[in-house]
């Protein structure tokens, strides 16, 4: 008898041993599914920050391309700009030239010691009077207007200042007449 306790005892200690031994298997085995889900969603996750990256340096070779675009199409404006400028010195310098040569001939014909008739000089004086005239207006253009937005809270303070505007206007834009 003792003999068949000693079994049934050491079958029960076996019994007991795999079941811990499954248990522990079981715990085992949910940690680590655990751990695989982790690391899938770990991963998953650094696959997503990866993606967003790409995209992102993507989105910015786009706006790089771009960017070199209108700075090539700037600067090649900027060339034609000035190749048109030089044109235009170059037109200047000839009229300029051109007309030297006209007034060299009739000088040497007429005997004038004036490049310009006196026409022109007249002429010439009255657009620098003119443009003279022109410079001290806007400046009370400027000063007129500032003081029409401080009267802006005033009606008719307002209105009588934009009347007065107007009139200024009309008289700095109505060429003098010679």
């Amino acid at each position: 008898m003792t003999h068949l306790k000693n079994k049934y005892s050491l079958l029960m200690d076996k019994i007991q041993f795999e079941n811990e031994s499954v248990e522990t298997k079981s715990v085992k085995s949910l940690v680590s599914s655990r751990s695989n889900k982790t690391r899938l969603s770990a991963s998953e996750s650094r696959a997503v920050d990866l993606r967003v990256k790409a995209e992102s340096e993507k989105i910015k070779l786009q706006y790089v391309k771009k960017e070199v675009a209108m700075k090539k199409e700037q600067f090649e404006k900027s060339l034609q700009l000035e190749v048109l400028r030089q044109q235009k010195n170059a037109a200047a310098a000839d009229v300029e030239a051109s007309y030297l040569e006209k007034h060299s001939q009739c000088e040497t014909q007429h005997g004038e010691s004036d490049i310009l008739p006196k026409e022109e000089i007249s002429a010439f004086e009255r657009t620098s009077q003119y443009l003279d005239g022109l410079s001290s207006h806007t400046k009370n253009l400027y000063q007129l207007r500032q003081n029409c937005l401080y009267l802006q809270s005033s009606p008719t303070l307002y209105k009588r200042r934009l009347l007065l505007l107007r009139q200024w206007n009309r008289r700095l834009f109505t060429p003098y007449l010679y």
